[in-house]
């Protein structure tokens, strides 16, 4: 399902992959929470929503999930569903980091919290 869902991502058919990710995501793929993130965050076969983004960021992040830890990290510096708080912004980016998430380093630097 999942090889599925990715195949009608990268043609832009995100009407179809969404069913297909929220049902990964609900069974507990944080892989999956973080896909329906971002298709709520941009709008992507959905209706945008920062606040389900928001929820299932949460979810991913709370799974371990480092790209999920950096979307929120993107959310709380941007203030997109969430006050504009660049303490939180910082500690997600730090926290996906730590597992070596480059894009996260690369927020870290470009705000000057790291070399």
């Amino acid at each position: 399902m999942k090889v599925q869902a990715k195949a009608f991502s990268r043609r832009g058919n995100y009407v179809k992959a969404f069913p297909l990710y929220r049902q990964l995501a609900e069974g507990g793929d944080s892989e999956s929470m973080v896909s329906l993130a971002y298709m709520y965050y941009n709008g992507w076969g959905v209706d945008k929503d920062y606040g389900e983004a928001l929820k299932w960021f949460e979810k991913a992040a709370a799974a371990g999930d480092a790209v999920g830890m950096l979307g929120l990290g993107f959310m709380y510096e941007n203030g997109r569903g969430v006050p504009k708080d660049m303490a939180m912004a910082t500690d997600w980016y730090r926290k996906s980091a730590n597992p070596g998430n480059e894009a996260a380093k690369e927020n870290l630097r470009r705000l000057g919290l790291t070399r």
